[in-house]
């Protein structure tokens, strides 16, 4: 049975209440970010052949996951571990020593414990949404590309093409995403951590497959 998500998630007390816990700059960001992926949703739900009322609801998923999606964000370095102790938020030793990037982990824990989010898809794309994983869902690509590309987005590299590949082919867009990340990481001397690389690998497995079959 399909749940009507557009009576269920009640987007403007959503984003009431995360404009209390973020700054103003990330405020933008994540409506920003719920934006563009209502729009992917919109275009990438329509070719997966959804019906009508899945491909409404598919896009009411990516608004709910797109504005959760840093809510956790403006948390400091020690509060960040502090908090994911106390949740039983399992944090590797990458993220012990980078707490920023648990703002993911943390904040999908928040979205089903203080907001009320039920649905594992929406709850997978807002932990998976800075580094990505294996064999993500359409709705966990959707949040990973729009936090990436969002249109107050200007600093990454190569962003017209990246914007180019989020609308054609979301797989592409995820090696490219993942790829440029790394490439920064090595050109400036950061620390890598082996997940992202094991992501990278596999989509560009994905990509590699989708070529020999035509």
């Amino acid at each position: 049975r399909i749940i009507n998500y557009m009576k269920k998630y009640d987007l403007d007390k959503i984003e009431e209440v995360i404009s209390k816990k973020v700054d103003v700059k990330r405020m933008a960001h994540s409506v920003a970010v719920k934006n563009t992926a209502a729009c992917l949703a919109m275009k990438h739900g329509y070719e997966a052949g959804m019906r009508a009322e899945e491909h409404r609801d598919f896009i009411h998923k990516a608004m709910v996951a797109g504005i959760l999606h840093d809510n956790a964000k403006c948390v400091s370095d020690s509060d960040m571990l502090a908090a994911c102790e106390e949740a039983c938020v399992y944090a590797n030793p990458y993220e012990k020593r980078n707490p920023f990037l648990l703002h993911a982990k943390l904040g999908a824990y928040y979205a089903a414990h203080f907001f009320g989010v039920e649905e594992s898809e929406i709850i997978s794309a807002i932990a998976c949404h800075t580094v990505g994983r294996e064999n993500m869902t359409l709705l966990d690509k959707i949040i990973f590309i729009a936090d990436y590309i969002e249109p107050l987005r200007n600093k990454q590299r190569d962003l017209d093409e990246v914007r180019y590949l989020a609308f054609t082919d979301v797989d592409r867009c995820v090696f490219k995403i993942l790829n440029d990340t790394l490439c920064y990481l090595a050109e400036n001397h950061k620390e890598i951590d082996d997940a992202t690389v094991k992501t990278r690998d596999f989509y560009k497995k994905v990509i590699e497959e989708k070529e020999k079959n035509g």
